[in-house]
């Protein structure tokens, strides 16, 4: 690590900005509330190019501690299934039947 990215990453070089942009101080660390939050903005983009970009020599460390689960990811994958016509047998369990929906129109993200 060189020295101008060590003393950037000290406390009294943050709560400054952080006053200065108006922004309150968030909980969980100097800097990894900022790489989390980052960090989880980029996840529609491919994990290699994140995690370089971000400075994570690995994608797990990148996957387990920074990308977060967010409302709007989570919605979009409870919106975004797609219907199986066909599905082969142990993909559904319809053994190639098409099953109809118990209540066309309605979907999980609506009951919670």
């Amino acid at each position: 690590m060189n020295q101008l990215t060590h003393r950037c990453r000290h406390p009294a070089r943050r709560i400054p900005a952080e006053r200065r942009a108006g922004l309150p101080k968030l909980k969980g660390g100097l800097w990894h509330p900022y790489r989390r939050k980052w960090a989880t903005e980029r996840k529609h983009l491919p994990l290699k190019d994140v995690a370089a970009a971000g400075g994570w020599q690995d994608v797990e460390t990148l996957l387990e501690c920074y990308q977060q689960p967010d409302y709007e990811t989570l919605k979009s994958v409870m919106d975004g299934a797609r219907t199986l016509h066909g599905a082969p047998n142990g993909l559904g369990g319809t053994r190639g039947r098409v099953r109809k929906p118990a209540q066309p129109g309605v979907s999980i993200a609506n009951l919670l």
